[in-house]
């Protein structure tokens, strides 16, 4: 055996081809990994979007009017507060007892502003305040319309504000609102998770001049399993959405998005 394999190595020079390639080449398939079965039924899948729209989509003026609760155990020192931002790069507890790391960096720019983190505390109860990411708001004037234009990224949370910020959400997402007419107006893109749902949303725009507010677009929601429902709105004005599993059409689902957005900023 020892011989052999001398000789292979001698009379073969060194392969430059990927052995998974090379492997799947040799027996000329291709590995295919099956979607499992869903985890939710449909009725399930409503009830967990429902639960996820109650808590509302989270909105960046919430986390900004919530700063003075998170700063509560600031002595002055502890964190180093410069305005309204903070630095405590090595850690400190304030006379109050809270814990303080990392820094917050807020700045106006026009008609908006912008809050960045890579923060946390810890107040005497042991709730943990986080703050990662970047958070903001502008009014931009589109015609006739002042639209509020807001974008969430990271991570932000202080479970004793309540509400979704009191459940920590992360979220990478973005959100057009406006009220001409008397009729509220939005699209939303981007995703976000919050107490263990997770949501993505594709461009889902909800006008009133398009299907009178119903929501329009396409969205998806994560299975226990790592796979993706999606749900496209139907073109019947309705506010329902087909319900997809892969190839599969399970049915159709009817989520309130115009509840969750007349929500913002609770």
């Amino acid at each position: 055996m020892a011989w052999t394999l001398l000789l292979v190595a001698c009379t073969e020079p060194p392969s430059e081809k990927d052995p998974v390639a090379e492997s799947a080449e040799d027996s000329g398939t291709a590995e295919v990994i099956l979607r499992p079965d869903p985890s939710w039924s449909t009725e399930e899948v409503e009830g967990e979007l429902s639960r996820l729209l109650e808590w509302g989509l989270p909105w960046p003026s919430t986390v900004l009017n919530s700063m003075p609760t998170l700063m509560a155990g600031s002595d002055g020192n502890c964190p180093q507060m410069n305005g309204t931002n903070m630095e405590s790069l090595m850690g400190c507890t304030s006379q109050a007892g809270w814990y303080y790391q990392g820094v917050s960096i807020y700045s106006e720019q026009g008609s908006g502003w912008v809050l960045m983190g890579d923060f946390y505390g810890v107040d005497p109860q042991g709730n943990r305040a986080v703050g990662g990411g970047m958070i903001g708001y502008q009014q931009q004037q589109q015609g006739n319309a002042a639209v509020d234009v807001a974008f969430f990224t990271g991570t932000w949370g202080y479970a004793p504000v309540g509400g979704w910020l009191g459940q920590t959400p992360s979220a990478s997402l973005w959100i057009e609102q406006a009220e001409e007419g008397g009729q509220r107006q939005a699209r939303i893109f981007g995703g976000y998770g919050i107490d263990g749902i997770y949501a993505s949303f594709d461009q889902v725009t909800l006008r009133a001049d398009v299907c009178g507010g119903a929501a329009q677009g396409s969205m998806s929601l994560r299975d226990p399993s790592g796979y993706w429902y999606q749900l496209i709105f139907d073109s019947e004005c309705s506010g329902c959405a087909k319900l997809m599993w892969g190839e599969e059409d399970l049915g159709e689902v009817c989520p309130d998005l115009a509840g969750a957005l007349e929500r913002l900023g609770q």
